[in-house]
């Protein structure tokens, strides 16, 4: 879904991608807020926010990915791509359970109910969707620039392709002088 969408609007305006990615947080922050606020009272209804929630998050997946690639020169992208993994992991799921834990645990001390301390510990997490979705935004201001870079650069025979077979460690530390 977000990547047929992606797709589709940019026909219209070349910052769809980032665009896409901001929309598809910004509808799954109230729907997960109503979601966990109506789990214990309208379960049903819960869950069907919760899901079209996730789903809503699900469109960010592949258009990550593509402008991940379409900003990076050909050389590079493995790299990129290990990095953006690595890092989307570190502070998604690896750490996510333990500091949603530890706000839980703190709160449960301070309100002495472990629904809401729950509650809230995960109502938390639609700060960073929020701050991810502006991240989003902010990004779609460069993103077409970035993208045009990355083609002259190709075009022009600046990308400094290397054979792939013969890719060493000082190949990888100038990805930091990437355009």
């Amino acid at each position: 879904m977000g990547s047929s969408s992606a797709q589709y609007f940019r026909k219209y305006d070349g910052r769809a991608d980032p665009l896409v990615c901001a929309v598809g947080i910004f509808v799954a922050v109230p729907l997960t807020f109503f979601g966990l606020v109506f789990a214990r009272s309208i379960t049903a209804l819960s869950w069907i926010l919760l899901f079209l929630s996730v789903t809503a998050l699900s469109t960010n997946w592949a258009v990550v990915s593509d402008m991940l690639l379409s900003v990076t020169l050909p050389n590079k992208r493995a790299f990129a791509t290990a990095i953006q993994i690595l890092i989307s992991h570190l502070f998604g799921d690896a750490t996510s359970p333990f500091i949603t834990g530890f706000i839980r645990d703190e709160l449960k001390t301070v309100l002495d109910d472990e629904y809401k301390a729950f509650l809230y510990s995960l109502i938390s997490t639609l700060i960073i969707l929020a701050l991810g979705a502006i991240a989003f935004v902010h990004s779609a201001r460069f993103f077409v620039e970035d993208v045009e870079t990355c083609k002259k650069s190709l075009s022009s025979g600046e990308s400094n392709m290397v054979d792939p077979l013969s890719v060493d460690a000082a190949n990888l530390t100038d990805f930091a002088r990437m355009p």
